[in-house]
This record gives C-alpha cells, sequence and structure tokens, in this order.
C-alpha cells in the first residue's frame, strides 16, 4: 500500500468544495446558498424591535471571583439575542431528533398552521458530474403541513442549523435565515444537502416561540454513488499504529496535554503547530514532520515499503522540545537533498540534512516576534531559496499594547514580519527594509504564500493578517510594492491562510483565503441598532464576520471578488485551505480545514 501525506487525516473537520468552473457562468440559484445575510432576510435592517413582547432577564452566574459575569443580551436591549438563543436551543433539540429513530415525539414547538417547502418538490438541475460523484441544485416549489415536511427527513440523518440571520417585524413576528447541512446513508449512496431556510416564528403575549414557517430558498444536493462509503479513508492507525510517537503523544487531544503539562512549557489551548512534507532521506517517498507544542518532541515519520510510518525524529537529530508552529523541507545549500528549518518561538533554526534523514544546525536566526509560519520562495531569482517569516504578537505580552490589536477590526499594532535572503553558506540576511517589504508591516499574520501572480517571472508575496488587511507584495526585480489596496484584495477580515491556484483554468493564478465565519456576527452586524452612525466600521464588521474570500485573477483589471457567486464563504471558523485536485477531474477543488476550542462541559463558550 503507497500513499501521499494529503491523504491522511490528521486535521479536525474538513470542508470540501467542488471546483465547477468559473462561477460567473454558474445558474443563478448558484449564489443564493450563501450569499449575503441582507440578501436573504431584507427586513434586518429597517424593522423596529419594539413589537416584541417583554422578555424577562436571563442572567448568568458570576465567575469564581463573583465579580465578572456573562454578557446579558436582554439587559442590553438585544432582544433579538435572546429569541435567537431560544430558537438555537429548539434547532440543537431538532439536530438530536434526527439522528434517532423517530421513537420520540419532536422536541419543537410547531404552529398548528405550520407550512413549509416540501424539499422533494425541488426540480434539481445537475450542476456537476464527475464518476460516482452528482451535484444538483433547486428551488422547492410546493409547500406542505407539518406532517408532510417532518416525513421528508430521512432516519437517522445528521444535521446541523447555523442561525445567521434575525429581524422582529410587528404582532410578535420573528424572521430568521438559516444555513442547514444533513447528510444520511441510503439504500443507492450516501446523500448531503445544503439548505439555506428562510424561517418564521412566533412570539405570543407568554412567551412561547413557534415555528410556524420554512421557506426553502435554496437546495444543493450531493450524491456518492459507489461501492466505496465516501471518497476518503482514515488511513491514520493503518499508517501510524503501533508507533510510540503516536500512540503515547499525538493521539491525545489538546485538553489531555494541558491537564499534564506545566504552562510555562509554552503549551496553546488553539493548537497553532504546524507540520512540513518532504522527502527526508531521497528514497523517493514523501515524508512528514509534525510539530508539537512545548514539553513533547516533535516527530519525523518515515514512510516504509509496508506503506507504514515511523518516528525517526531522535536519531535523525530533530525530536525538538521547544514549542514549535511551523517547518520547512527546503533544500538551502542546493545540494539536492532536503534540508528542515524549524519555526519556535522568536526563533528559526536551519538544520541540514546528510541526505540520509540526518540533521545538524547550521544557523539560526532571531525574530522579535512569535513566529507563526513560513514561507519559501527564490525572490531575487539568484538560484537560492529565501525565507519570509510571518509574525504575531510579541514575546513580551502586552507591555507596549502588542498582543491587543488595536483597532479591532483594522488592526496595524502588530509586530513586524521580516525576509530573510539566502548569502549561502547558511548565511541568511534580514533584507526586509532593503526590498520594500516593511510597509504596512505590523499586523498580526498568520500565514503567507509566493506566487507569480502578474506572470511577470518573480514570485509576489500575499500575506494573511488576522484583525484586519491583508497584504500582496507585487514582486518587480527584487523590489516589492504592497498593492493589496490598488487590486482590492485587502480582505478585510480575520486572516488565517492562503492559497493560490488556476481555479478556472485561464492561465491567471487565483487565489483563496480563509478567514472565520461567524454566525452571531451575521446576526447582529446587519441590524440598524449596531453601532449606529458608524458607516464604515459598520461595513467592517460585516466583512468580518462573512468568511472566507475566493479572488479571481483578472490580470491587468486586478482581482474580482467571486465568493459568494462560487458559495465557498462560509468554511467555518477557518484555519488552513487548500487548492487541490482532489478526484482528478482536472479541476482544482477547496479544501479548508477548521474548527474551534469548545468544552465538553460547556458547548456555549463561543
Amino acid at each position: 500500500m503507497r500513499w501521499s501525506w494529503h491523504h491522511l487525516w490528521l486535521l479536525g473537520s474538513v470542508a470540501w468544495v467542488t471546483a465547477c468552473g468559473d462561477p460567473q457562468d454558474e445558474p443563478s440559484t448558484a449564489s443564493t446558498p450563501l450569499s449575503s445575510p441582507s440578501e436573504t432576510a431584507s427586513t434586518t435592517e429597517n424593522t423596529p424591535l419594539s413589537p416584541l413582547p417583554a422578555l424577562p432577564s436571563e442572567r448568568h452566574e458570576a465567575d469564581l471571583q463573583g465579580e465578572l459575569t456573562k454578557l446579558d443580551p436582554a439587559t442590553d436591549g438585544w432582544d433579538t439575542e435572546v429569541i435567537s438563543a431560544r430558537m438555537l436551543k429548539d434547532l440543537k433539540a431538532l439536530e438530536k431528533w434526527t439522528q434517532t429513530d423517530r421513537q420520540e415525539l419532536l422536541p419543537l414547538a410547531m404552529s398548528p398552521t405550520f407550512q413549509g417547502h416540501l424539499i422533494a418538490s425541488a426540480p434539481l438541475t445537475e450542476t456537476y458530474t464527475h464518476g460516482s460523484l452528482q451535484v444538483a441544485r433547486g428551488r422547492p416549489a410546493a409547500f406542505g403541513p407539518a406532517v408532510a415536511w417532518l416525513s421528508e427527513w430521512p432516519s437517522p440523518s445528521t444535521t446541523h442549523f447555523k442561525l445567521i440571520q434575525i429581524a422582529a417585524e410587528e404582532g410578535g413576528v420573528l424572521k430568521a435565515t438559516v444555513l442547514v447541512d444533513r447528510s444520511a446513508s441510503r439504500e443507492d449512496a450516501p446523500v448531503q444537502e445544503n439548505m439555506v431556510w428562510g424561517t418564521e416564528w412566533r412570539l405570543n403575549a407568554n412567551d412561547e416561540l413557534t415555528l410556524s414557517q420554512i421557506k426553502i430558498a435554496f437546495v444543493e444536493r450531493i450524491r456518492w454513488e459507489s461501492d466505496r462509503p465516501s471518497l476518503f479513508a482514515d488511513a491514520t492507525g493503518a499508517v501510524l499504529d503501533g508507533d510510540d510517537a503516536f500512540e503515547k503523544q499525538l493521539r491525545f487531544g489538546i485538553d489531555y496535554w494541558r491537564e499534564r503539562l506545566d504552562w510555562r512549557f509554552g503549551a496553546e489551548i488553539v493548537g497553532p503547530h504546524g507540520f512540513a512534507i518532504g522527502d527526508a532521506n531521497g528514497d523517493g517517498w514523501d515524508d512528514l514532520y509534525v510539530c508539537d507544542t512545548g514539553g513533547l518532541p516533535n516527530a519525523l515519520f518515515l514512510q516504509q515499503a509496508d506503506g507504514t510510518a515511523r518516528n525517526v525524529a531522535s536519531e535523525a537529530g530533530v525530536d525538538f522540545h521547544e514549542p514549535t508552529h511551523s517547518a520547512l523541507f527546503v533544500d538551502w545549500d542546493n545540494d539536492g537533498d532536503q534540508d528542515l528549518t524549524i519555526a519556535s518561538g522568536r526563533h528559526v533554526f536551519f538544520y541540514a540534512n546528510d541526505g540520509n534523514a540526518r540533521f545538524a544546525q547550521k544557523a539560526v536566526a532571531q525574530s522579535d516576534s512569535i513566529v507563526r509560519s513560513l514561507a519559501a520562495a527564490d525572490y531575487n531569482l539568484d538560484g537560492k531559496v529565501d525565507l519570509y517569516v510571518c509574525g504575531y504578537f510579541d514575546r513580551n505580552g502586552d507591555t507596549v499594547g502588542l498582543g491587543r490589536p488595536l483597532p479591532y477590526h483594522d488592526a496595524n499594532n502588530g509586530v513586524r514580519n521580516y525576509l530573510l535572503e539566502n548569502r549561502d553558506q547558511w548565511r541568511f540576511e534580514n533584507v526586509t527594509e532593503s526590498v520594500g517589504l516593511d510597509i504596512n508591516n505590523q499586523r498580526f499574520s498568520y500565514a503567507a504564500a509566493w506566487e507569480d501572480a502578474d506572470n511577470d517571472g518573480d514570485p509576489d508575496l500575499y500575506v494573511a493578517n488576522d484583525f484586519g488587511r491583508n497584504n500582496f507584495y507585487r514582486n518587480d526585480g527584487g523590489q516589492f510594492t504592497d498593492v493589496a489596496g490598488t487590486l482590492g484584495v485587502e480582505d478585510l477580515s480575520a486572516g488565517m491562510s492562503v492559497s493560490w491556484g488556476d481555479y478556472n483554468q485561464d492561465g491567471l493564478m487565483d487565489l483563496y483565503v480563509g478567514n472565520m465565519f461567524s454566525s452571531a456576527g451575521n446576526r447582529i452586524a446587519y441590524q440598524r441598532q449596531y453601532r449606529p452612525g458608524q458607516e464604515s466600521t459598520h461595513h467592517a464588521y460585516r466583512r468580518h464576520a462573512r468568511g472566507n474570500t475566493l479572488f479571481v485573477n483578472r490580470g491587468q483589471d486586478g482581482f474580482q471578488d467571486l465568493t459568494l457567486p462560487a458559495g465557498v464563504n462560509m468554511g467555518r471558523w477557518s484555519w488552513s485551505c487548500q487548492f487541490a485536485d482532489v478526484n482528478n477531474d482536472s479541476h482544482l477543488d477547496l479544501l479548508v480545514a477548521n474548527g474551534m476550542v469548545t468544552s465538553d462541559e460547556d458547548s456555549d463558550d463561543l
């Protein structure tokens, strides 16, 4: 059995978007599922909140010190958020109900006059097919009562709801936009359905909330007709079972190690530890270097002839015990083998490879910040690979304002990234200022990626920044200019990752940026009472909550934001993203790794 590390699932939840061509050529329904909340619920900004019946204040208990309390939207005049919490509670109950054999009563109060769009009545149009994978889209045409609507739910199924918009109207009527995805295993094939619901609820004088109507604006159905249960199989156990690095370390989650490691080792609860792929021992097979938190050794897994992997980090001299956020396999000395670079804290370590996966430290560079990620390219075309280092916050905490992004949505008080030019003989020089990369260079950078976006022969650089604008540095003969604003790719959001790929096959590299999709942000930022009189900030926060972004390269005309027509903004809380032809149909697809820390004891901690 041979395998590629691209097929080994070491990350959490992953969203896959199939590329079907330029979104401007899609049918009109394609823009519906993940459109801006203002397009799916137009009543939000111009409807008063006063018609709602008075709601009791639901004050939360104080923390252990008795000094701090959770925010209570009821006391701040945000009745819609109190109501949305109740709606979400009902929808969560419905989620659990769909996973059962339906012997229990439906845990959702539905109006006696309930009417809902029947999904089966949707005339779906096939928009993509390749082998066993089929995608169809449409809108339901007929309504039905509660009994008919509920009978359409396969038993059992897995369903998730995201309430992204809410508005109040007169007479206790509330309208909410809900994103829905559900999946089920049917006799002929597994089926997944993505939907946009326009729901109507009623709140009477007795504070009773009932669901009265569901209008389904969009249905997307994905079928996988094959003898295999899915496109991917989890090979983690087959590849790593029996290796001590996996059995005693990697198979345990963050919570497990937080309870056992001293905080001074540098453990981080969000697990921002990357990995590197490369042929470490020159046998023609990809190997994997895994970064870990402080106090736990990094691992170097070498592929074996039987398809398994063996950790050789100790004998290779790279079982690093310091907190490590990023690593790269790069041939720094042009001797034909893959050397290893490790980012730990404020330092970047360079290790030379002897060709047989034995490494020796040759150089170290120090940063002004905690390093988050690394990106390598020969920026000046001199035949030697150079390194761009992304920083995030200062090591010394918040003593000079670093660590607290100000302003939250457009921060410019982060620490500087830097470019290390390879001077040969394991000498690296910081040339950031002299090449023009110190402009707009005080942001909270998570990731960067090199690509010749303008097809002029040299690599340009895109930098994804958290809490605000991104950078796009155009390279002109080794000198850089930040043209992100001019070309329309600043992407004012929570930048986490970036990937380049010519997804529409026009010879120009397109850009996908991983951000954060916030249901609460979408609900609140689109209401008139949110930050009245601050239109620019209002717009910025809406943009911040929208999610991921797809920029299509139009050459001399810059980039065009086609995120919503392509339906690729809602990647949940995205961390990394990658263009890849997953199903070998010659079209680039999108993989998005997402997730956030949620306590088992308190699922309402976000």
